[in-house]
């Protein structure tokens, strides 16, 4: 039984491996693989926060959250760069401090650090695309 195991072990780790080295192959942007329109994402202006202790919803800030209008609150982001980058995957669980978020034409992504912030925002330029999934049953 240990070695089926180990067995399976080793064959996981070896798909994982070659899954990694070929992305890390792949030159073209992601922009062309994906139509983002099509596939039901829209253009958004993004900013990114580091400050505060809990979301307006009472959850610890972390990493993989973000503010956003109350009609998305409960809800997942996908987020890409405009060039097609894969940015992550969003817990929408805060609200936005402006009205600009709280009416749902910016989203406010959660970073621990401002050096990270800056990061982010040197990345995306201000404007990403996404594409909210529904948490609401």
């Amino acid at each position: 039984m240990r070695t089926q195991i180990i067995k399976i072990i080793a064959i996981l780790m070896t798909i994982v491996v070659w899954v990694l080295s070929v992305g890390a192959e792949r030159k073209e942007p992601h922009r062309e693989c994906i139509d983002f329109e099509e596939q039901g994402f829209e253009e958004i202006k993004v900013t990114a926060y580091c400050c505060g202790t809990h979301t307006a919803t009472g959850v610890p800030v972390h990493y993989g959250i973000m503010a956003t209008s109350k009609e998305h609150l409960g809800d997942v982001a996908l987020l890409y760069t405009m060039d097609g980058e894969y940015i992550g995957l969003f817990e929408c669980i805060d609200q936005g401090g402006t009205d600009a978020i709280r009416q749902g034409y910016v989203v406010d992504v959660y970073h621990p650090t401002y050096e990270e912030c800056k990061e982010f925002m040197r990345l995306t330029e201000g404007k990403c695309y996404i594409k909210y999934i529904s948490g609401k049953g």
